[in-house]
């Protein structure tokens, strides 16, 4: 279970995952993405040092995108992201948000990833709960998560030392053994 940088090899595989309308109600932006516009997309991301996008494989089989926009490199925060493959396998979500947080608090060594999830995606929410993600009061989100957006949604925080805990508790609950991917997480 690995996470791997997206690549123009694996650019054009994940559009399809991204336009899937079960994907897409999901998403703030809900259009449905163009082969240009999503080239054009990733020659702008090569240029973004505020932003990793990766592809999540699991023996072999790529099933998921995990992505952190926003990066502050000075106060060690991110805006996260993700979506599944839509065929992607009954459990496939908790195995991506363990690797993108280890990815986060690890390689990245940042300190705080913050999410905004659409106020009417309650399994996103109850995912980020899971994950052990705490709610922000209004004022917080709008310090923190500044969009144009006009859609509803609730903002998250996670910090790296409540991960830490949190990361046992989720392997433990799924009773999961998994040798970290990530050897500078600690």
């Amino acid at each position: 279970m690995a996470l791997v940088p997206l690549t123009e090899k694996t650019l054009m595989m994940i559009l399809p995952w991204r336009n899937a309308p079960e994907v897409r109600q999901s998403m703030f932006h809900q259009n449905i993405i163009s082969e240009a516009e999503h080239q054009a997309w990733f020659l702008r991301l090569q240029q973004n040092d505020h932003a990793r996008w990766f592809v999540h494989e699991k023996a072999g089989v790529y099933d998921g995108v995990v992505y952190f926009t926003d990066i502050n490199w000075q106060d060690r925060s991110t805006l996260w992201g993700f979506y599944l493959a839509p065929e992607a396998a009954r459990g496939s979500g908790t195995q991506l948000g363990l690797d993108g947080l280890d990815m986060a608090f690890g390689t990245l060594q940042l300190e705080t990833v913050y999410a905004k999830v659409l106020t009417d995606n309650e399994k996103s929410i109850r995912f980020h709960l899971k994950l052990g993600f705490e709610p922000l009061v209004l004022q917080e989100a709008a310090d923190i998560v500044q969009t144009p957006e006009t859609q509803s949604y609730h903002a998250f925080s996670l910090n790296k030392q409540c991960w830490q805990q949190q990361r046992q508790n989720i392997l433990d609950k799924i009773g999961l053994t998994i040798k970290n991917n990530n050897e500078t997480f600690k």
